[in-house]
């Protein structure tokens, strides 16, 4: 400013309004099941975080928070995702955190003639690093005759065992994807 002259700034302390949700992939509408929410404080001279934080078991959420900015963390299934949002005094921000995510609706059945299973079949899932079936991440387990997975895209080796009974079956998930995954037990 030249000399003489006078600037005006208002600055706004004090609280605003973060409105949170999620979709499993872009341009989907947000989800409507219970995700696990994470918000916490940055400090203001480093991006880690403090110890305080605000935790919801929510489809959505809207915190009441300080101005500032803040790692908002969602958890669905298997998927989590992490984010750094500014909070503005004043003001009501809806944010939409992206999964990326899709879902693998697991069920076994018997080789042919086939035949569905109705018994609690053990689940194993294992995210697969490369083309191949190599080298593999479990990720996941759960146990009933079928199961919904929400999973990061990616591709997955889908296992299941009951008794003597044992199948696999490889997957590849796109974001926003629901894909029903048929595990042959042999």
């Amino acid at each position: 400013l030249p000399l003489g002259q006078v600037r005006s700034e208002h600055v706004h302390f004090g609280s605003g309004q973060l409105a949170l949700r999620a979709v499993l992939a872009e341009g989907r509408t947000p989800i409507t099941a219970d995700l696990h929410w994470e918000v916490r404080p940055l400090k203001l001279d480093s991006s880690s975080a403090e110890e305080k934080e605000r935790v919801e078991d929510r489809a959505t959420c809207l915190f009441s928070l300080e101005s500032g900015r803040y790692r908002v963390t969602a958890r669905y299934g298997s998927t989590s995702v992490s984010e750094v949002v500014e909070v503005n005094a004043g003001v009501t921000q809806t944010y939409t955190l992206n999964l990326a995510a899709g879902e693998a609706r697991v069920f076994g059945s018997l080789p042919p003639p086939g035949g569905s299973l109705n018994e609690a079949v053990d689940w194993e899932v294992y995210r697969l690093a490369g083309p191949s079936a190599g080298k593999a991440e479990r990720v996941a387990q759960e146990k009933g005759p079928n199961y919904s997975f929400i999973l990061p895209a990616g591709r997955y080796r889908i296992s299941g065992r009951l008794g003597k009974l044992r199948g696999d079956s490889l997957v590849d998930l796109l974001p926003g994807e629901s894909r029903p995954v048929d595990v042959v037990m042999r």
